[in-house]
């Protein structure tokens, strides 16, 4: 019950934010820049890096001040700091992305052209399956006669697959969309802490470059999500699922339990995701990239909280 508030919210915002990232990494992909435009960068990164470490031993300082004292006012101010411990750390993490941008611009002259046709290529197919999952969802499980959907849309298509004599393709299918639907709620949580900052910091994971607490926050975050993942494929592919342990644990024990069959039977996680992702998309569509939380403050020279 609990993984379907991680996918609804994280999910939802995953949904636009997985494809639409991968296709501004391809817009934005590192080109070859010249040695002055290089040290230009090199020195406004290097100013923005050296505000950033006066706020980060401010923000240290005001932390050992509040170390140890209690009450209202003090867990008030506590939590004030924690959020701007999250701005902190994304505009940090900003910087050290853009910086790395640079640094690959110059080093290797531009990114590897077939890296960045992968990167393309991969928004492009999120993309349609972020089509075909919304098209299935409303027409295959929300709208429906009599109690049977209007279409059996990727339903269909997986049966038709596995009754060509192709199992193992059916199979694969399947898959994949599953961990595409893992694959959103992973990059929502991360698309959501990066522009929200009151409820957790952000955990990316970078290859190489992963803190281990990083990876148990994520590895927690896809345990949760994966429950609510096979619970919705499920009820997406009702047909494709019979006779499996899902079946019976989902479709004849967990959605009729008295407390939770109210949620399941009138789609209320559905109806909550389907418009959660139209309101990200119209969000990330006004701003699609990740801005710095700390912007410049240009009349005291340093930086400050943006918003």
């Amino acid at each position: 019950f609990i993984g379907w508030f991680c996918f609804v919210l994280f999910g939802g915002v995953g949904f636009t934010a997985l494809p639409m990232d991968l296709i501004l990494g391809f817009i934005d992909r590192p080109r070859p820049v010249s040695p002055v435009e290089y040290n230009m960068k090199k020195n406004a990164y290097g100013n923005r890096a050296q505000e950033l470490m006066v706020v980060g031993n401010s923000l240290k300082e005001r932390e050992k001040e509040l170390e140890g004292k209690k009450g209202f006012a003090i867990r008030r101010q506590k939590k004030k700091l924690t959020t701007e411990l999250n701005k902190f750390k994304q505009a940090v993490l900003v910087l050290e992305e853009d910086w790395e941008t640079v640094k690959r611009a110059k080093e290797n002259k531009g990114e590897n052209a077939l890296l960045s046709i992968s990167r393309l290529a991969l928004g492009v197919i999120t993309a349609i399956l972020t089509l075909l999952w919304t098209i299935h969802i409303v027409f295959g499980i929300l709208i429906t006669i009599n109690g049977v959907p209007l279409l059996g849309f990727l339903n269909v298509l997986l049966e038709a697959i596995e009754d060509s004599g192709v199992q193992v393709m059916a199979t694969l299918v399947f898959a994949a969309l599953n961990f595409h639907l893992l694959a959103c709620v992973v990059k929502g949580c991360f698309k959501f802490g990066m522009r929200v900052f009151c409820l957790f910091p952000i955990h990316p994971m970078r290859v190489g470059d992963t803190p281990l607490n990083s990876f148990l926050f994520n590895l927690v975050l896809i345990l949760f999500g994966t429950c609510a993942v096979v619970m919705f494929s499920h009820e997406a592919f009702r047909d494709f699922s019979r006779l499996t342990a899902a079946d019976v644990i989902f479709g004849a024990q967990t959605r009729h339990l008295d407390f939770f069959k109210v949620f399941y039977q009138n789609n209320v996680f559905l109806f909550t995701f389907l418009v959660w992702s139209v309101v990200t998309l119209i969000y990330l569509l006004c701003k699609p990239r990740d801005e710095s939380a700390l912007l410049p403050n240009p009349s005291s020279g340093g930086v400050k909280a943006k918003g």
